[in-house]
């Protein structure tokens, strides 16, 4: 009785120092945070009910507040730690503790996060999507990608598949590059949204098409041709159809809206090495500067001359340890901090897009005449496969020998990678990140079997 008597008090003294550690640790934290505010201030974001944000995978409602208390950004009452937050505070000192940081570097810090927290708040009121995560490190989409990719992203994370498939779909655009792996798992295993997001993006998709600014063509009713969407028969007859800047057959957007008005990446002025780049930063950090220079340089000189000023400037930056000639178009860029910077120099996709008119009628004439591609297709008897990420066209005089075919192998019962090999057999140009798109939703509606016994039957 003695010694349980003992235990149970030995217990308790070990729970009363537990308690006592923790309350000492979160006081301590609160008095760090306290003389962060005090050293650095706060900053009161403007609410915004535009945009979309994501923390570890749970959808927040609008309005979005997006703040900053001392080193700390929010949104509404969540604290976030943005990529590129965190490779600042990694560049610019080692140190933990911001006690011991230089004043330098702590205005350099705080320049960055004030920019980055404006920067934030500017591209969610005009239709960002961002995906945060509490450990810190985010995923982020324009306004485009937001309104015609993540609706499919959406159904997929809220479907019944496997997780491990969804888990494949998600690495497919490459987000596990940016966050890791385990992120991504968190995103895919917590992902929730309620029923009112879809109302927004559809919103969000009508504007982005410029209706009123474009109007409207109205395509003819066409019974020749095939059409594939993402896998799925579209039940002829079709009418291409011009909504805006977007190109539709049926209800299926086959062609994304050009983006109107179209941002300006002419930079009036030579841009200004920001302070936050320092001997340690990373190549995100020196990213965006970089595409600023590059921009400000290429129309002002000769191809060569502009070239040759944007590697000297390249070589000059306080990061770079060392540069060299790869080939004569790319750069191989060596920093401090051990990254490798493989770097395209050539402009001449750049001034191939400088040459095209971004006017208004331009731009209408380019997007009529995309209609006009598909609706003269169609009316040939030409087969599309439209799929996110690109499209393969089958040619009248092919459909009649490789349509079956085609159609065989998306509805046989093997397994992706087989049936990717099968295509490759007959040269059709897809990708194979590309090609699970085609498979995953594939469905042949009774039209399609009448079609095909029709195209094979002896004449």
């Amino acid at each position: 009785m003695l010694f349980q008597k003992i235990r149970r008090t030995n217990r308790m003294k070990i729970v009363i120092a537990a308690l006592l550690f923790l309350a000492l640790v979160f006081a301590g934290r609160g008095v760090a945070q306290d003389s962060l505010l005090e050293e650095f201030g706060t900053t009161d974001g403007q609410a915004v009910d535009n945009g979309f944000v994501f923390l570890d995978g749970q959808y927040l409602q609008p309005p979005y507040v997006i703040s900053r208390k001392g080193l700390t950004l929010y949104v509404n009452d969540a604290a976030i730690e943005p990529s590129d937050v965190l490779r600042t505070k990694k560049s610019l000192s080692k140190e933990a503790d911001y006690a011991v940081w230089t004043q330098a570097n702590k205005t350099r810090l705080l320049a960055k996060i004030e920019n980055v927290r404006a920067e934030y708040e500017t591209n969610v009121q005009e239709g960002a999507c961002y995906f945060f995560f509490s450990e810190g490190g985010h995923i982020s989409m324009q306004p485009y990608s937001v309104a015609y990719e993540l609706p499919r992203i959406v159904e997929d994370l809220r479907s019944g598949r496997p997780v491990d498939e969804k888990l494949q779909s998600i690495r497919r655009m490459n987000w596990h590059l940016h966050v890791g792996d385990q992120k991504v798992a968190k995103l895919v295993a917590r992902f929730s949204a309620p029923g009112d997001l879809e109302t927004r993006l559809n919103r969000l998709a009508k504007d982005l098409l410029r209706v009123r600014d474009f109007g409207t063509t109205a395509g003819k009713p066409i019974e020749k041709g095939f059409v594939f969407y993402n896998g799925r028969y579209i039940d002829a007859p079709y009418a291409v159809v011009r909504r805006g800047l977007g190109i539709f057959i049926d209800d299926a957007l086959i062609c994304r809206p050009t983006q109107w008005p179209r941002p300006s990446l002419a930079q009036e002025n030579d841009p200004n090495l920001p302070e936050w780049i320092t001997q340690n930063s990373a190549f995100e950090d020196v990213r965006d500067h970089l595409v600023r220079k590059y921009h400000y340089l290429i129309p002002r000189y000769s191809e060569k001359e502009a070239i040759t000023k944007y590697v000297e400037h390249i070589r000059n930056l306080p990061c770079v340890k060392d540069l060299k000639f790869t080939t004569e178009s790319s750069i191989e860029v060596t920093t401090f901090s051990g990254e490798v910077w493989p770097i395209e120099l050539s402009s001449s996709f750049l001034r191939r897009t400088q040459r095209l008119k971004y006017d208004k009628n331009s731009v209408l004439q380019r997007t009529e005449a995309k209609r006009k591609y598909y609706e003269d297709g169609l009316l040939r008897g030409d087969c599309f496969f439209i799929f996110d990420g690109g499209e393969i066209t089958l040619p009248a005089s092919a459909v009649v020998e490789r349509l079956p075919d085609v159609v065989q192998i998306l509805r046989s019962p093997k397994t992706t990678a087989e049936k990717f090999e099968e295509f490759q057999k007959l040269s059709l140009p897809i990708s194979k990140e590309s090609f699970p798109t085609l498979v995953t939703d594939f469905y042949a509606s009774q039209q399609l079997e009448g079609r095909l016994s029709e195209l094979t039957k002896p004449k």
